[in-house]
């Protein structure tokens, strides 16, 4: 802690914990209506579509406290579309894996999408490895959800089947520099 004068001792830097109890103290001082407001408005996620990549930072409000976690993160996990942008079950499987199972519980949607160039006809090799791989993404991560809802399955009421809303998507282009087209090849797995 940094004080003011030597002598005196005075802080004049709060701690994390004591700046956190006067803000949550000045919050609850507030009207009721301004409080619920301002509560809704930082505390409610939009429908949004997030990209696992890289840079994905969970949200803050993630970060307050227990029960702003456990409320947020079900409104969060349960409104967001998430996207991979590429095939690489590792990394989609690890996020899954190191959310709480409550969380991976309300995730209901994950789209997994890939670009692939038009020169894939229909029997090629490489086609065929591609659709295994999805499946085998697809496979890991219901493995993993599945588990997941039988684990909290004696705590819930009702589990919904996260599975349904768990999409594999490829579009095509016609040429390697060329834009993407609205072909999907259908891998619902």
């Amino acid at each position: 802690m940094a004080y003011q004068n030597y002598h005196t001792m005075t802080p004049i830097i709060k701690t994390h914990e004591e700046e956190a109890t006067e803000l949550n103290q000045r919050m609850h001082n507030l009207p009721t209506e301004v409080f619920n407001d301002i509560y809704d408005l930082a505390m409610t996620p939009d429908e949004t579509e997030i990209k696992l990549d890289r840079k994905y930072k969970p949200p803050k409000q993630l970060q307050i406290d227990r029960l702003s976690r456990k409320q947020f993160g079900e409104k969060y996990y349960n409104l967001t579309h998430f996207t991979v942008p590429w095939l690489n079950p590792g990394r989609l499987v690890s996020w899954l894996t190191h959310l709480t199972p409550e969380h991976r519980a309300a995730v209901r949607c994950i789209n997994v999408s890939r670009v692939i160039d038009l020169s894939l006809k229909a029997g090629s090799p490489e086609l065929a490895a591609m659709r295994w791989k999805l499946r085998l993404t697809a496979r890991l991560c219901r493995s993993i959800l599945r588990s997941c809802a039988r684990e909290l399955g004696e705590e819930k009421v009702a589990v919904h089947s996260t599975m349904e809303e768990l999409r594999f998507r490829v579009n095509v282009r016609r040429d390697t520099d060329g834009p993407v087209e609205g072909l999907e090849l259908d891998l619902f797995v």
